[in-house]
């Protein structure tokens, strides 16, 4: 069983690869509880806060854990929200010393999007001018400077494969990990039931249809 693998994993990760843990929260015919996996890792009942946070606001598909419309938020809020990550990310930027690439994410304007297939075929056709000042901060995350245990890439595996949402992921992770961006405004974004990405002149922003 996966469980079974995750416990050796824990006790080495270097033996499994962490990418077959995707389904290790979602699996709906071995259902697991956040903290029968995560408890042993560092802070890892911080983790199970936040899962369980995001549990509790979404609605499950079979595959994914997606917004309920009982937690939607309006578009002048989810705007909002997308602009505070932006900020958050800019903050962290321009602490890192990347001022270019902090400037990058400060006075975007945000284009509303309600169709999902408009939104990512927009963001295929602006891919050269996705912002690197995101991928910049996310990288860090990913790498040494925010993940300090290997196992949270297990860990982050499986809570990615919640919703698919980096964001959401993130932020999770963050109770444990401690990093200087807390990826919240993302995470409410999520619930909220809009979804972002960052060009260099603008936020695409995908909204739920009225």
């Amino acid at each position: 069983m996966l469980t079974d693998d995750w416990k050796r994993y824990l006790k080495d990760p270097t033996l499994i690869d962490y990418g077959i843990f995707a389904p290790l929260l979602t699996d709906v015919e071995n259902p697991v509880r956040p903290e029968d996996v995560f408890r042993e890792l560092p802070n890892g009942l911080a983790i199970c806060t936040r899962i369980d946070d995001l549990l509790n606001r979404t609605v499950f598909n079979g595959l994914y854990y997606l917004p309920a419309q009982a937690h939607r938020q309006t578009n002048d809020q989810l705007a909002r929200l997308a602009t505070e990550q932006a900020l958050e990310l800019s903050a962290y930027l321009k602490d890192e010393k990347q001022f270019d690439l902090a400037g990058s994410l400060k006075d975007l304007h945000t284009e509303l999007i309600t169709d999902t297939a408009d939104f990512y075929k927009l963001i295929d056709e602006n891919r050269p001018n996705l912002n690197e000042g995101v991928d910049f901060a996310l990288d860090d995350f990913i790498t040494a400077k925010g993940n300090k245990d290997v196992r949270f890439f297990g860990a982050g595996e499986a809570i990615l494969h919640l919703t698919m949402m980096p964001y959401v992921t993130h932020h999770i992770l963050n109770a444990a990990v401690g990093f200087p961006i807390s990826f919240k405004p993302g995470f409410e974004l999520y619930i909220g039931g809009g979804r972002c990405a960052y060009l260099d002149d603008r936020i695409l922003l995908l909204v739920p249809e009225s």
